[in-house]
């Protein structure tokens, strides 16, 4: 079966490609030189025949169908990639700890009796990392492992990263001065209650 050289509109594929090549933003003898793999030819020559394509009344024709789509497509990806910035900050300002550490006090060994060997059983507090397998870590600014085998992480800020979302919401700098005072409420009650426990 023979392969069509041209596309349905009347023009040859290597039309076809010169004319996307124009649309991604190329110039006459780049697009030109990319479609017809035309790299012998002299600048001049190139620019001769590139001008006599772009001045084809079917080429110019396909060029003005294809601008809208091509105009179209670049908003949606455009109107994705900030879909996309907004869901990570949101993704950011809900992360907490707990979605990567489990903690808590509970019984553990922490010695053993040198008279009878026996293990000593104490309360100590208990911190068990979460299998990085199984849990989104796109949050993680940093681990690091410290001389003493101590784990330490740390997340993206959850406070700029509400801030931003306020700005790209377009909460005023009044609502955010109410905001920082209710955020500071919350942070004196957590306060508050982790005394009570520990």
């Amino acid at each position: 079966m023979a392969v069509s050289k041209h596309a349905n509109n009347g023009l040859t594929l290597k039309q076809e490609k010169f004319i996307i090549e124009i649309l991604k933003g190329k110039l006459q003898r780049d697009a030109y030189r990319i479609a017809y793999k035309n790299k012998k030819s002299s600048d001049s020559t190139v620019d001769v025949m590139a001008s006599q394509l772009l001045n084809n009344p079917k080429i110019k024709l396909r060029i003005e169908e294809l601008k809208p789509k091509l105009r179209q497509k670049a908003e949606e990806k455009e109107l994705m990639s900030i879909v996309d910035i907004i869901e990570e900050i949101e993704s950011i300002a809900k992360s907490k700890l707990s979605d990567y550490i489990d903690f808590r006090t509970g019984k553990a060994v922490t010695g053993y009796d040198e008279d009878t060997g026996e293990p000593l059983i104490d309360y100590t507090q208990i911190v068990d990392i979460k299998d990085s397998r199984n849990t989104d870590t796109k949050n993680i600014q940093e681990i690091s492992i410290g001389s003493r085998g101590e784990v330490k992480l740390k997340l993206y800020s959850r406070d700029k990263a509400l801030y931003k979302l306020l700005d790209l919401y377009g909460i005023s700098a009044k609502d955010k001065a109410k905001l920082d005072i209710l955020r500071e409420r919350l942070d004196l009650d957590k306060d508050t209650a982790a005394k009570k426990y520990w």
